[in-house]
């Protein structure tokens, strides 16, 4: 159906802009708007609530039960009910259900044989039933069955795939209260969902105070009673569904979800193609489009219909970016997550070892594995869905897409059976055009847009609809459906979020007894008027779209510039404004360092790519416009716009392996991370016989050495700490029989500790040790740590002249990136200025930042700890010790000498040091270079040093 002139002009006349606007722009698109909703979600409940309900009511007050039986085996015609459409197998089912449901009502006790006979009828694949309770007038049966996934079975999760087949049958005898009912039923929170089987009649009015007060004690149980049992007995297809639909209005539920991610078979709506696409053998293999739009959901819901290890399908969904890959951790880890999580598929073997990081063809034993894995069995299949894989692509390309095709190759090998699809923002859809990427012709890249394609309106509207109704809510238009789906844009997860919250107040309205008339409430236009004013929630929409806008900092710009000259009448939105305007009026006037590299044919692909994710449409060739005035509403007043179009911009945090620090393994959501760099660790395992030095304070982490090392390496692999040693011959015996068991093909990591009093006698050892090994294939990596006390006495022994024999290794600070980057892994997203507070306060010192930082979970406590700057770093002279011994301040002598630089507070040379100390130039020059390998002081060039200024701060015992 189309959109007409009349619904325009009855929206405008009650006010609605949004839903008006939104008719005007299917009408200018010439396409059916979402106003042909069809009523099959609500005949069920409709034809037996309540006329239905009070005829067969009636009919069997006058008729006995052996009459009754007959009457359904036989097809005869029974009030409220067409038994013409039920065959004769149907029928004989039936009246077995109903001798089985009148003979535990008589004897007022339950039976499993008659029990499982009518749930089986009803639609339940029973795989086990057992009593778990029994008193007086009641029983509790817990019920195995067969997982409902299917929403046009069951429409809701809690009842579907949230069960999974689990619940609990409470038989009721008697004439209990609705009160009595309901504490039976318990929470859902931590009970199996209820069944509850009332072995008598509900009447009209007692079925309304149930439905009222379901939803006001918030209580979720599907009832069945005798009369809503013989209307089973003549529903068309599934009696499951019609149950549930019937049933579910009566109860509480809060089916929607507003967080991103997995959505339930029931609440998954639209993709259709798009998940036969993924699932298929010779479906494609790339998946981008924006944030809040339905990727994830995509990707989990093709793994739940996937995965069937009693098929040979097995299924597994990888967040990369979750998992470090390419962010945090180098591309070429992708085979140790893999390995895995294949792993807990059983895909691989349970005791298959980890690839080794310093292990040469570390992946090639993980393809090797899934061969065989695929080759025993020729039904067997692999489906890997990998999210957020932006990142990864952009490292890997580097390398010339070392690791992706690894993975091509092992597809081409199986002839599919093993497949991988990436997903990700518009980064992977620009990857996948580069000419030398591997998977470039393995189909066009499924694009994940709103909703509001022609064969997918409908879908957007039925997931405000049916949902709702099916918690015992109906629109009292069809208008404000489109309203909806107009102020979310058709974004899928915005549609959830909004109704989300229209359910809630719809919820509080029935528990405060604002509605009265149910057990099916209208929602009006004062209701969807509510909610959407509400500031919280548009806040929040409109945050939810911008994330998308902000994938690239030029979509936001373009949105934004477009938006205001729109607003400013600089364009119609029937015409829209020619890309050449944009880019000289708009992009460059507004962000030209931003847009400086952006050439015209790239320009137009951006453009092209915002109508892809809804927010422009191009009315003709060359000419783009908002997608429909609507999108105003998402992203604020003329003011307001303004604002953004003014903010300070900074580019995209990139991976550098010289600065980034793996999370930990073992504890990846932690705060903390591994104290060495990717570059660090690299070095430390390089296939050779190698001794190094590593310096560092403990705000620099230098106690998490052995245990850093240990995480990343896997326990298989661990380094072996050489502790127990006192003198050079003891620590050269250890040595050499560490060395004998070092295994074949790998890097063998040996660390002397912090704690263990060695010297640099104990080098020379270890120097003369290693230049005895020949194998080609066992190599060792001997580091020697050194906290700043030994820092000093190495020093003093000659070991830290310019030049000098020993290969050091500094724990250092983090950088501003890496800061930046560690912010947004944990939802903290500062603004840059409130980033400089943050650096200035810990001097981005690992030990501060998450010492000031690591525990924040939100924004507001953050910034309240910002507010104090760096007086938290000396609040009482214990706690200004505890700093000082985190930095070294308390090796005496070095100290000394930077205590005269810190407090000359300017870059000063090493010979005026000397003289304004009055110490030797000798000794100043070594404590320079103690403070440059722990990082407290710096070269300035041109022979000038200054202090670290937060170091600076501790030493001197002063605030800010």
């Amino acid at each position: 159906m189309r959109a007409s002139v009349g619904e325009v002009e009855q929206a405008l006349n009650e006010g609605d802009i949004a839903t008006a606007r939104e008719l005007v722009h299917w009408i200018q698109q010439g396409k059916p708007a979402p106003t042909d909703l069809d009523e099959e979600v609500l005949e069920g409940f409709d034809h037996f609530f309540p006329g239905s309900m009070q005829a067969i009511e009636a009919w069997l007050d006058d008729h006995r039960r052996d009459t009754v039986e007959q009457a359904i085996k036989q097809g005869q015609a029974i009030p409220g009910m067409d038994a013409e459409r039920v065959d004769s197998a149907q029928r004989a089912q039936a009246a077995k259900m109903y001798s089985s449901w009148s003979d535990m009502k008589t004897r007022q006790i339950g039976d499993r044989d008659r029990l499982e006979l009518l749930l089986t009828g009803i639609g339940f694949t029973v795989r086990n039933l057992q009593q778990a309770e029994r008193v007086s007038g009641r029983e509790v049966w817990t019920l195995d069955a067969a997982p409902i996934e299917d929403r046009h079975v069951c429409p809701l999760p809690m009842y579907g795939s949230s069960a999974g087949g689990r619940y609990r049958v409470i038989c009721v005898w008697g004439r209990p209260t609705e009160d009595e009912l309901l504490q039976w039923v318990g929470d859902l929170a931590v009970n199996r969902p209820a069944l509850l089987l009332y072995f008598g009649r509900m009447s009209e009015r007692k079925w309304r105070d149930l439905g009222r007060m379901t939803k006001t004690k918030r209580r979720s149980l599907m009832l069945l009673d005798e009369t809503l049992l013989v209307y089973l007995f003549t529903a068309t297809g599934s009696r499951l569904r019609a149950w549930f639909d019937v049933a579910m209005p009566f109860s509480y539920s809060l089916p929607y979800d507003a967080s991103a991610g997995l959505v339930p078979a029931e609440m998954f709506y639209g993709r259709g193609l798009e998940l036969e696409a993924v699932r298929g053998l010779n479906g494609r293999c790339f998946i981008y489009g924006g944030r809040q739009l339905g990727k994830t959901a995509l990707l989990k819901r093709a793994e739940q219909s996937f995965h069937s290890p009693t098929r040979g399908h097995y299924a597994r969904w990888i967040d990369l970016r979750a998992e470090g890959i390419g962010v945090s951790l180098a591309a070429g880890e992708i085979w140790v997550t893999l390995h895995d999580k294949l792993k807990e598929l059983q895909v691989l073997d349970a005791k298959s070892s980890a690839p080794i990081p310093g292990k040469k063809h570390a992946a090639d034993l993980v393809v090797r594995a899934i061969r065989d894995f695929l080759s025993a069995n020729a039904d067997r299949r692999v489906l890997l869905l990998l999210d957020e894989a932006d990142r990864f692509f952009e490292q890997d390309g580097r390398n010339d897409f070392e690791e992706t095709r690894k993975l091509k190759q092992l597809m081409d090998d199986t002839q599919r059976r093993f497949k991988v699809v990436f997903a990700g923002l518009h980064n992977v859809l620009r990857m996948t055009e580069r000419p030398n990427h591997p998977l470039a012709h393995f189909g066009e890249p499924i694009e994940i847009g709103p909703l509001h394609a022609e064969d997918e309106v409908k879908e957007a509207a039925d997931l405000i609809r049916k949902p709702m109704a099916a918690a015992g809510f109906v629109f009292e238009s069809k208008s404000l459906v489109i309203r909806i789906l107009a102020q979310t844009n058709y974004y899928p997860s915005l549609i959830q979020l909004y109704c989300s919250q229209l359910l809630r107040n719809m919820l509080n309205q029935v528990a405060g007894r604002q509605r009265l008339q149910g057990p099916r409430y209208a929602v009006t236009d004062s209701d969807i008027e509510q909610v959407y004013s509400s500031d919280a929630l548009r806040d929040e929409i409109r945050a939810k779209f911008r994330l998308t806008l902000q994938l690239d900092p030029r979509y936001e710009v373009l949105a934004y510039a477009m938006a205001l000259d729109l607003l400013r009448d600089r364009y119609s939105q029937s015409d829209g404004m020619h890309w050449q305007t944009i880019h000289q009026a708009g992009a460059l006037h507004w962000w030209p360092q931003g847009f400086r590299d952006t050439g015209e044919l790239d320009f137009q692909v951006l453009l092209d790519e915002m109508v892809g994710l809804g927010v422009l449409r191009s009315p003709s060739v060359g000419r783009y416009v908002l997608r429909n005035p609507n999108v105003l509403l998402l992203l604020g007043t003329e003011e307001e716009i303004v604002t953004v179009l003014n903010r300070e911009r900074e580019p995209a945090v990139e991976f550098e392996s010289a600065t980034f620090r793996p999370p930990l393994r073992q504890a990846p959501t932690k705060p903390a991370r591994n104290v060495f760099t990717y570059q660090q660790l690299s070095r430390l395992l390089l296939r050779e016989n190698h001794v190094t030095v590593v310096a560092g304070t403990q705000a620099a982490g230098i106690a998490d050495v052995v245990p850093s090392l240990t995480d990343y390496l896997g326990s298989d692999t661990a380094p072996v700490a050489l502790m127990a040693c006192s003198d050079r011959q003891s620590f050269g015996n250890a040595l050499q029989s560490a060395l004998s068991e070092r295994p074949k093909d790998q890097v063998s990591v040996f660390v002397i500790p912090e704690t263990t009093p060695w010297t640099e006698l104990w080098l020379q050892e270890a120097t003369s040790r290693l230049k005895t090994l020949r194998s080609e294939n066992k190599f060792a990596s001997l580091v020697f740590v050194a906290e700043p006390a030994t820092l000093w006495r190495l020093l003093c022994d000659g070991q830290g002249a310019e030049g000098g024999g020993s290969p050091w290794m500094s724990l250092l600070q983090w950088n501003d990136g890496f800061l930046r980057h560690w912010l947004e892994e944990r939802q903290l997203q500062l603004e840059s200025e409130e980033r400089r507070g943050l650096v200035d306060a810990t001097g981005l010192w690992p030990a501060l930042i998450t010492e000031l930082a690591g525990d924040c979970t939100d924004l507001r406590t953050l910034r309240e700890r910002l507010e104090t700057g760096g007086r938290w770093l000396a609040s009482s002279e214990a706690e200004r010790t505890e700093f000082q011994e985190k930095f070294g301040w308390d090796v005496k002598e070095p100290t000394a000498v930077i205590d005269v630089l810190a407090q000359l507070t300017e870059p000063v040379e090493a010979s005026e040091l000397a003289a304004v100390a009055e110490i030797s130039p000798d000794k100043v020059h070594a404590s320079l270079r103690w403070g440059e390998l722990l990082g407290l002081t710096r070269r300035e060039g041109a022979g000038f040093w200054t202090v670290d200024r937060v170091a600076a701060r501790i030493l001197l015992g002063a605030d800010r």
